[in-house]
């Protein structure tokens, strides 16, 4: 949440408003009925690749076959959050700056709905599949599920979402969509800060 506010902060302080071209009040997103297909036909495509993708990898276990099939998923899942992000528009800036702009007074919701979808439906699959009597003890792509750990709150961890924030807020634009949209600008931009930190993470541990 963090991030949100200090993203909302920078539209409000150094854009405002008339950057955005919405107007004031609150905003629903319209119902486009034939988005709403095309989802459909989405959400149905990625329930097929994902049961066929299991299968073969759970056919091909430990053969040499395994590591292709695990970059077919690594792809086929990054296609479909390309896909999801273009369906729901949210590869324009200007859906980013509409949501961040609530304190000024005009706030554009469809973000909001979004992120809303998209945490229902994850929050659904990991307490299906981590479920410790009927789900999986192992994914089938890797060795290991992936998940955080740690639950302190650091000061880098403060920072770094208010940095993240307000770079979110100035450009519209967050890693996701940058790849989506081909943005080379901004992901080289954010390449080197990740490389420029690395390095001093690294210097300070020497």
């Amino acid at each position: 949440m963090i991030f949100m506010l200090f993203g909302a902060l920078a539209v409000s302080v150094l854009q405002g408003t008339q950057a955005t071209g919405l107007p004031a009040g609150f905003i629903v997103p319209t119902v486009d009925m034939a988005l709403t297909k095309l989802a459909a036909g989405i959400l149905a495509a990625s329930a097929a690749f994902t049961g066929s993708l299991m299968l073969a990898i759970k056919a091909a276990g430990k053969s040499s076959n395994r590591a292709t099939l695990e970059h077919i998923a690594n792809f086929g899942t990054g296609l479909l959050f390309a896909l999801s992000l273009s369906v729901s528009g949210m590869l324009g800036s200007a859906k980013v700056i509409g949501f961040l702009s609530v304190l000024s007074g005009s706030w554009d919701a469809s973000l909001a709905f979004v992120m809303g979808g998209a945490l229902l439906v994850a929050f659904t699959g990991y307490q299906a599949v981590l479920n410790q009597r009927f789900g999986m003890k192992m994914p089938l792509a890797c060795d290991v599920f992936s998940l955080p750990t740690s639950k302190e709150i650091t000061s880098r961890l403060v920072i770094g979402s208010a940095i993240f924030g307000v770079g979110w807020g100035l450009a519209g634009v967050c890693p996701g969509p940058a790849l989506a949209n081909l943005n080379g600008l901004f992901v080289a931009s954010m390449a080197a800060g990740m490389l420029a930190t690395t390095s001093v993470k690294l210097g300070g541990t020497s």
